[in-house]
């Protein structure tokens, strides 16, 4: 036979050929040998495609294999099809290119994946970002959906490699976006947000029918932003219990940032990924339904030393184990003792910031106080709890500075605010200062303005009450200091008194036109009759003070007054 095959050569399921792809008849490709198509057809019907030569005809020994092998298609790109041993088969199909594709082979078989250098060339590699150390690099906005870590109870730890030789370790960095450099606007870098796993969320339909069920809502707080879904315009309780809890389920679930699913009467709710804080809560008596919020998880920064004395530690939690065998909500700072590192119960049950070698900032003891001290023993502490601010070291050293129920401010020698009396006062109205029998000793101070000088009118004197006395108040002295010098009369004097209707029995009727910073009361002609020293007012009464202004001239009055100011001090005893 006379070869005419011209253009190409093919080795298929291992039987050599060689054909010329010289028509196409009725939208297929046959192989012409001598000038007949082969196949089976006449050259003017469809052919199938030439699947194989016997390797034993004469064809073999008369067709050689040539260079390339190629497949012209008319108007589309052509494919390369293999078929099965029955009717299925695989095919490599071109497409629309911009320019000719050359592929070429590995020169041996590896294991790895086919890739191509870009150029054609194609080799074996194994494909990066596989594997439990593979690397990340190049991400965009990236949400993580399913676990880095198969198995529940298995724990996630990302960490920088630890060095094999003696070089300094690599930190470990996880920062949240820079702000733009040129922005004007958004000027403010983003939050990295560390939080623990969220508690189970769920509601319960205890009784659809419940008179609270109508026009109940239920909240769901997501990463503080609170929605709102209110029966009977989002869900319906109707038909039975567990046909409220889907109709709630499914309104709970078109909320961005949760799913829900309805199991019977249940309500089960699961944060989305990017929920870090999520709270439920609903308004329906828990008669109709209830709402359960599990624990949530704790974040914690810490060393790896948590027993040893002296560790350094740096930590952050809102939940009960995040420190170790502390019990309570705190940050520490600073060195920490395995006695202190220790403690559970009722020491560290609020929370708190320890601050180097123990030393507490924040509550303690059970109860919302402010302490300041060491370790928070008790012992060398301060503590402000309320309105008290007292020692806690249980021994003769103790103080406290209080005001009690009857609106009295005291300091007592015990952290109780409960022990002998050192000192107290209390003011309880403007320019009156009362004390009561708790008292040992005690200074009362009144200024007055010009405002209160003038406020008396067009009348020539004028008695303005500096303090009220309680009973068994004993006067030990006075003094009436002139601020600043008064003017716009001709005269003007102030006295001071509990006697009417003078009231010069303290201070002596006194120039108010004097310079500033006059003092009455230090030199004996200044000193009325009652300034002994051991003046009791009244055994069983109150007694008022006052400071009498007098202008003589009936031309200028007290209204005309100008720059008067000045204070009035009554340094007192109260008997036991």
């Amino acid at each position: 036979m006379k070869r005419t095959l011209e253009t190409c050569g093919l080795l298929l399921a291992g039987l050599l050929f060689a054909g010329q792809v010289a028509a196409q008849v009725n939208g297929q490709y046959v192989i012409w040998v001598n000038g007949a198509p082969q196949g089976g057809g006449t050259g003017t019907t469809d052919h199938a495609l030439l699947t194989h030569l016997d390797y034993a005809s004469a064809l073999h020994t008369d067709f050689a294999p040539l260079a390339d092998a190629t497949f012209t298609g008319n108007t589309t790109a052509t494919s390369f099809r293999l078929f099965d041993a029955g009717t299925h088969y695989t095919i490599f199909q071109a497409q629309t290119q911009a320019a000719d594709l050359t592929y070429t082979l590995p020169a041996a078989d590896a294991a790895g994946a086919l890739t191509s250098n870009g150029s054609g060339g194609l080799s074996w590699a194994v494909p990066t970002g596989t594997g439990a150390n593979a690397a990340l690099s190049n991400l965009a906005s990236v949400a993580i959906n399913a676990p880095l870590v198969t198995g529940v109870g298995t724990a996630l730890t990302l960490k920088s490699a630890a060095p094999v030789t003696d070089a300094a370790p690599s930190i470990s960095l996880l920062k949240a976006a820079d702000a733009w450099p040129g922005a004007t606007s958004n000027t403010t870098g983003a939050n990295t947000i560390l939080a623990g796993g969220i508690g189970r969320r769920i509601f319960f339909v205890a009784d659809y029918t419940h008179g609270t069920m109508a026009g109940s809502t239920a909240t769901i707080t997501i990463n503080g932003s609170a929605t709102v879904r209110t029966e009977g315009a989002h869900w319906t309780a109707a038909t039975s219990n567990d046909a409220t809890a889907i109709s709630l389920a499914a309104a709970i679930h078109a909320i961005s940032g949760v799913s829900a699913i309805a199991v019977e009467e249940t309500v089960r709710i699961t944060p989305d990924v990017g929920t870090y804080s999520l709270t439920i809560a609903k308004t329906a008596a828990d008669a109709g339904m209830t709402a359960t919020s599990g624990t949530d998880g704790y974040t914690a920064i810490s060393s790896t030393v948590t027993t040893a004395a002296g560790a350094s530690k740096a930590r952050v939690t809102d939940g009960a184990t995040g420190l170790g065998a502390f019990a309570a909500d705190h940050i520490v700072v600073g060195q920490v003792s395995d006695a202190l590192g220790a403690r559970t119960g009722t020491v560290l049950a609020k929370n708190g910031i320890w601050i180097n070698s123990g030393v507490l900032l924040g509550n303690v003891a059970g109860s919302n106080d402010l302490r300041i001290g060491y370790s928070g023993e008790a012992s060398s502490n301060v503590v402000c709890s309320g309105y008290k601010l007292s020692t806690s070291g249980g021994d003769t050293s103790d103080w406290a500075l209080l005001r009690d129920s009857t609106n009295t401010a005291k300091v007592t020698d015990n952290s109780t605010g409960t022990g002998n009396i050192i000192a107290s006062t209390a003011i309880t109205a403007v320019g009156t200062a009362t004390a009561n029998g708790y008292i040992r000793t005690g200074v009362y101070k009144r200024a007055w303005t010009n405002a209160e000088v003038t406020a008396f009118g067009a009348v020539l004197s004028g008695d303005l009450k500096a303090a009220t006395l309680p009973a068994k108040t004993v006067i030990r002295n006075a003094y009436l200091v002139i601020d600043s010098q008064a003017s716009g009369t001709t005269t003007l004097t102030a006295s001071l008194g509990r006697t009417s209707a003078t009231y010069v029995d303290y201070i002596v009727a006194s120039d108010a036109k004097v310079s500033a910073n006059t003092v009455y009361g230090d030199g004996t002609a200044e000193r009325g009759t009652n300034l002994t020293g051991y003046d009791l007012a009244s055994y069983t009464a109150t007694t008022d003070v006052y400071v009498q202004f007098v202008a003589t001239d009936v031309t200028k009055k007290l209204e005309d007054v100008l720059g008067c100011t000045g204070t009035v001090f009554i340094l007192t005893e109260t008997l036991p």
